[in-house]
């Protein structure tokens, strides 16, 4: 078969599975994210019913815990049937499922290009890579231990911050591309499905993540009622902002936010700290981000002004608007979460990935209507993304791995292996209890991330697939011994 009689959509699924192959290497390969902290080991054994429960910790918090528990099925049953420790087995499988839905973001994007700006395949490869490449270059401004922004604190804020903002993004994407969303529900029930089933986990799934398509949805509602719209067209976007505002109601009256202090008072004075610490990460932002964000205004401009094409004006004029309604509206939803909760989440990747991911639409549309309007510009896409790839690129490690001390990801693995060994050992041995060393971290009262309880909780994790066939009692020891052995230092 000749390359150029290629159908569109082969070359697509092969683009999408190099996206998919990329993120899986990085996470795995180069950045492990292996399970580390109490918060972790809990989560990732401990499921919950699949829908919204009143007055839990957090009621609405539904695909994170449901997903994260897949991740330890996955890896627990891999590990029992030999084919690697639980550590590695859990790397591989939170990988996968991140590059899942890292690649279903780049497909929505894709497809916004395609379809709203009309771009051809080699445009939207270039431009689609150019979008994801930036993701790492958005905080590459230092030579060694920048940020990204699919870094998280910890393998438990990958599943409850990371992908359900990947998840509404992708949404929102999806949904920038139509104009008449309710169609959307009217084809085939296998697609009708999926959309229904996204939308229900994605909406309760974390309110950092679910904001930004609660703001589309308000925004969509909004112009449909100025243009008068039937009530048809407007009742999916009236049933998304419905559905988030149960979520957000839900969320209000829950454990979690019954056990903050809640006075109004306490609000205002937290805004300030949320605000410092966004500030902070923005600080950190690199030249090329800067550099962008700055010509998507000029180029915007351009883009509208300019008297060619003044039909083809309007993917930017219908998207532009949107992106930045959804951008002023969130903004102060992110502050007022982040106060309500804890301030230092305000400047947290993971939490604020919804608003940079607005930020970054802005050039990247930009940009797209300018090659519509202009074709020949194509020519420089290639060198564009080369350029990107080599500012996210140094001669050391480049970017900070997902962890709560901040170490390398291979050397957490071991580290986690290692203690995974003791307590094996042990059961193996038929040993009723085990005292296994842990590393000495600093945190005089509970020995941050590894707390008293760690290896009951591993023990469990073992019991549950499998891998040993008795209970075992472990009493976990901070050891200086262990420290030195892997060549750690006291914070």
């Amino acid at each position: 078969m000749k390359l150029k009689n290629t159908p569109s959509r082969v070359w697509t699924a092969v683009f999408l599975a190099l996206v998919f192959l990329s993120m899986l290497l990085f996470f795995t390969v180069l950045h492990p994210v292996p399970i580390m902290d109490g918060d972790d080991m809990v989560l990732i054994v401990r499921p919950r019913p699949a829908i919204p429960i009143p007055n839990s910790w957090n009621p609405s918090r539904v695909l994170p815990e449901t997903l994260m528990p897949l991740c330890g099925l996955f890896a627990g049953l891999a590990a029992a049937l030999g084919l690697g420790s639980f550590i590695d087995c859990q790397i591989v499988s939170l990988a996968s499922i991140l590059a899942l839905f890292i690649t279903l973001y780049a497909a929505c994007f894709l497809r916004l290009l395609r379809r709203r700006f009309a771009q051809g395949r080699f445009a939207s490869f270039c431009l689609t890579a150019l979008f994801l490449l930036l993701h790492f270059a958005v905080f590459r401004s230092e030579k060694e231990g920048n940020l990204h922004l699919f870094h998280s604190y910890d393998a438990c804020c990958v599943f409850f911050y990371t992908i359900p903002a990947l998840l509404n993004a992708s949404l929102l994407l999806y949904f920038l591309a139509e104009d008449d969303m309710p169609r959307l529900l009217s084809g085939s029930l296998a697609r009708s499905a999926a959309l229904v089933t996204g939308l229900y986990f994605a909406i309760f799934s974390n309110l950092f993540g679910s904001a930004v398509l609660a703001c589309f949805a308000a925004w969509r509602l909004l112009t449909g009622l100025l243009k008068r719209r039937p009530l048809r067209e407007l009742a999916l976007c009236g049933g998304i902002l419905l559905a988030w505002l149960c979520a957000a109601l839900l969320e209000a009256v829950g454990g979690r936010a019954g056990s903050l202090t809640g006075s109004s008072s306490h609000l205002l004075e937290n805004i300030r700290p949320a605000w410092a610490s966004l500030a902070a990460l923005l600080g950190t932002t690199g030249p090329l981000f800067r550099l962008l964000l700055a010509a998507s205004v000029p180029g915007a401009l351009a883009a509208l002004l300019l008297p060619r094409g003044r039909a083809a004006r309007g993917a930017l004029s219908r998207s532009l608007p949107a992106v930045l309604f959804c951008l002023v509206c969130a903004l102060p939803f992110h502050l007022l979460l982040a106060a309500a909760a804890t301030p230092m989440y305000a400047g947290r990747p993971e939490a604020a990935f919804p608003l940079f991911f607005l930020l970054l639409l802005l050039p990247l549309l930009t940009a797209a209507q300018l090659v519509h309007l202009f074709p020949r510009l194509a020519v420089l896409l290639p060198l564009a993304v080369l350029v990107s790839f080599s500012l996210t690129n140094t001669d050391v490690r480049t970017f900070a791995d997902s962890n709560p001390m901040q170490l390398n990801g291979k050397l957490v693995a071991a580290v986690e292996n290692d203690i995974c060994e003791q307590i094996l050992t042990a059961a193996r041995a038929g040993e009723e209890s085990v005292t296994v060393e842990v590393l000495r971290s600093g945190d005089l009262s509970a020995n941050w991330p590894h707390n008293p309880y760690i290896g009951n909780v591993f023990a469990s994790i073992f019991l549950k697939f499998g891998l040993i066939d008795r209970p075992i009692t472990v009493v976990s020891v901070p050891s200086e011994a262990l420290n030195a052995r892997y060549g750690l230092t006291l914070p």
